[in-house]
Formats: C-alpha cells, sequence, structure tokens
C-alpha cells in the first residue's frame, strides 16, 4: 500500500470494508465507524458515502469533538480497493481542517462502472472497500497505524409466489394483503397491498408496498412483480427502485398495475380456478446492522520495513472473513454438517455426495423447497428417509442449493 506522496508510506491508514453493499445502500449517506489518529495529534475522524445522480461521492469529515488542535493541516488520500488490496480508483486532496471540517469529493467514481461495468472488481463477494490515508503536511512520522473496520448492512432477498384468490370477487373499495417480515432486528415488516380502483377504461389493479412501525429509519428496495399466466409465463410484470425513508408510510405504489377487465377477459389462462398468481421478487436493504472498527496495528520504525507489507495484507483480508456476529446459524449448521453422526439422508449429484442431517430433511416437504423442484423437474427424484436422492440434467443445481446451508458465509 505505497503512496504517492515522494515514496513514503502513509502513517496512517483506514480500511472500510462495507459487507452486503449495493446501490440501494448508498441512497442515503452511509458513515463509517469513527476512528482516532493518536499519530496526528489525536485527531478523531469520519468517512462518509453515498449516491449523487450517478456519481458515487466520498467525504472525509473531521469530528466536532476531539482531543485535537484547532485545525490540522493534512494531504490524504480516498481509495477503492480490488480483492488484492490494490487502488482501483483514488483521489488525492491536501487540506486544513477545523474540528467539524469536511472536504468531499463529489466525483468520486461513477455509479454504473463500480454497481454494474467492472462490478467483479470493486464488489468482491458484495463487499466494497474504501481505503482512507493521511500524511501530516511538512511533518514526518516515523511510526505508523493501520486501522479496519466493518460495516455490515441488513440486506435480504426475497423471492415468492403471491397468489389472490377468489379474485373475481375482488370488488371496488377491497384489499388483499401479503406481509413481509424482515430477519434484521429493527426492520419494519413490508406489507404489499393489492386493491381495486377506477379507472379511464374501467377498473384497474393497484399495488401498493406500505411500511410498518420498526426502529429502522429507511428502505432502500428494488424488485419486480410480475404477472404469469396458467404455464408460468410472464404476461405482464412492473419494476421498482427506490428509497424510503421513517416520513414515507407508502415505500412504492404501482397505481395501474393491470386492467381488471383485460383479465377478466382471459380468466382461462390468466386467472385458472379464480386465482390471480403474482411472482415477487425483491431486494431490500435495511441499512447498517452493525459497524465497528475490528482490528488496529501500531508499528514502530523497526517493524516497518519488515512487517507493514504482511500487515497490510493481512489487515485487508479480514473483509473476507466473516464477523461471528453476521450469521451464528450458519456457523451452527456447519458443526453439525460434520458431525457424520447425524447423517440420515445421503443426496447424490453432479457425482458428488452431500449429507443430510435430520434437522433439514423437513426441506424436503417444504411448500418453498417444493416450488424451486418443480421448475427444475429433471433436478432430483425424492427417496424414503435413509435412502438416496440421484439427479438428472441439472445435478449441480441441486448440489449447490444443498451445500449452501451448510457453508460459512
Amino acid at each position: 500500500m505505497e503512496s504517492n506522496k515522494e515514496g513514503k508510506r502513509a502513517p496512517f491508514t483506514f480500511i472500510w470494508a462495507i459487507v452486503n453493499c449495493t446501490d440501494l445502500s448508498i441512497f442515503n449517506r452511509l458513515q463509517s465507524p469513527v476512528f482516532a489518529v493518536d499519530l496526528m495529534e489525536n485527531t478523531k475522524w469520519h468517512l462518509i458515502i453515498w449516491k449523487d445522480n450517478d456519481l458515487i461521492v466520498c467525504c472525509l469529515h473531521r469530528e466536532k469533538e476531539d482531543d485535537g488542535p484547532s485545525s490540522i493541516q493534512l494531504e490524504f488520500e480516498l481509495s477503492l480497493l480490488a480483492s488484492d488490496g490494490s487502488p482501483l480508483i483514488g483521489k488525492k486532496k491536501e487540506k486544513k481542517f477545523a474540528k467539524g471540517g469536511y472536504f468531499i469529493f463529489s466525483w468520486f467514481a461513477k455509479l454504473d462502472d463500480v454497481f454494474l461495468g467492472r462490478k467483479a472488481q470493486f464488489l468482491p463477494k458484495d463487499t466494497l472497500t474504501v481505503r482512507c490515508q493521511m500524511w501530516r503536511t511538512g511533518t514526518e512520522i516515523s511510526n505508523a497505524d493501520l486501522y479496519f473496520a466493518r460495516t455490515l448492512m441488513g440486506m435480504e432477498r426475497w423471492f415468492f409466489m403471491w397468489d389472490v384468490k377468489e379474485f373475481s370477487e375482488l370488488q371496488l373499495g377491497d384489499f388483499r394483503t401479503y406481509i413481509l417480515r424482515p430477519n434484521f432486528k429493527g426492520a419494519s415488516p413490508l406489507t404489499l397491498v393489492l386493491s381495486l380502483e377506477e379507472g379511464d377504461e374501467g377498473n384497474d389493479i393497484c399495488i401498493a408496498a406500505e411500511r410498518g412501525f420498526g426502529i429502522k429509519s429507511y428502505y432502500g428496495i428494488s424488485g419486480e412483480i410480475s404477472l404469469v399466466d396458467d404455464q408460468e409465463r410472464v404476461v405482464h410484470f412492473k419494476s421498482v427502485k427506490t428509497f424510503s425513508n421513517s416520513c414515507n408510510e407508502i415505500v412504492f405504489e404501482f397505481k395501474q398495475f393491470c386492467s381488471r377487465d383485460k383479465l377478466m377477459s382471459k380468466k382461462d389462462t390468466i386467472l385458472p380456478n379464480d386465482v390471480l398468481s403474482l411472482r415477487c421478487e425483491f431486494e431490500i436493504d435495511v441499512g447498517p446492522v452493525s459497524s465497528q472498527v475490528e482490528s488496529y496495528t501500531h508499528l514502530s520504525p523497526s517493524d516497518i520495513e519488515t512487517n507493514m507489507a504482511e500487515m497490510d495484507q493481512a489487515c485487508f483480508q479480514n473483509s473476507d472473513k466473516p464477523s461471528t456476529s453476521c450469521c451464528p446459524l450458519k456457523t451452527a449448521l456447519k458443526s453439525l454438517y460434520e458431525d457424520e453422526t447425524l447423517s440420515d439422508i445421503i443426496l447424490q449429484a453432479a457425482g458428488r455426495t452431500i449429507q443430510i442431517i435430520d434437522l433439514l430433511k423437513g426441506l424436503l416437504n417444504s411448500p418453498v423447497w417444493g416450488y424451486i423442484i418443480s421448475r427444475i423437474p429433471t433436478a432430483l427424484s425424492v427417496l424414503p428417509p435413509g435412502g438416496v436422492v440421484s439427479g438428472g440434467s441439472k445435478q449441480q443445481c441441486v448440489y449447490s442449493m444443498w451445500q449452501f446451508p451448510y457453508e460459512a458465509p
């Protein structure tokens, strides 16, 4: 992690990994944990990153309250890092910071470049990594400090079928609901509301998403609602990508999703058994669920030349390691998987086998598993408990789905 300042290493480096990061995560301003720079007169700082139209904006902000001087002159560099720790984008600036002062790189990166065009480089394992390096102007500092912080975004992905039964009985003023309950503590439930409203050419189907009460102040949501026929073909859909804060009771709304009269005219294929089938896919970001400095390293002059490169790499690689608080369920399932005495079902797929513990065999009869398998009918057949499940043309897909619960993230 060499700097460009006369070829000298930065005396201070702060690495911030944002896990489960999507463009939804930065609809609102996302702030890093506060970090203290003892080598620069005990000043305290934080980073802020957000979206502004098609750009990513990044800011270095000094805390209003710290033990440092009233102002301090610094040169600093903010970068986005690749998976090997090398900078993909970097912006430098020299500035005098008063307490509470800040500097904004308003053209830090292009949004589509980071989240679409070069996503594999910028977002390995859905993690965006920001680095801040600092030099004290006019002062040589022989020691070096290295911080690593992680912010975990509360990201959930939903895929489900919403079957609206007795659709023909729906009248003006009636409504049907479907409630989504995010698993993250403090996240507001989301209620999908389907209603019938009078339109210019008859009655229209309207769909809205309403937020309930929760501690989390905002929602970032993207997704799609599709109308499917009796052959599960999409005949109509609408997409959404939006941001909603606690002031918005309605997260999104499709006022004219489709015409009721048109649906009734094709009820044999679109409304089999008087059921309206909606396929719903959503990605919901409820904001940070944890954010903290996880490691700190101080190196003296004698350590720097021999150890600094290794410490840089070790610190950066922490972003690949899951925080133990992220998913304790997967850790527990992995330990159960490793205890072969608990396995009572063996699956065979893609030329490999995987043992299934008694705790999870109920999945074979679950509606979700049944829905998935109905769409890949050649993937496997199910034998009685203790038997073998063997696959067909899509064995690799099945193997991956069953292996997933046991693997730590």
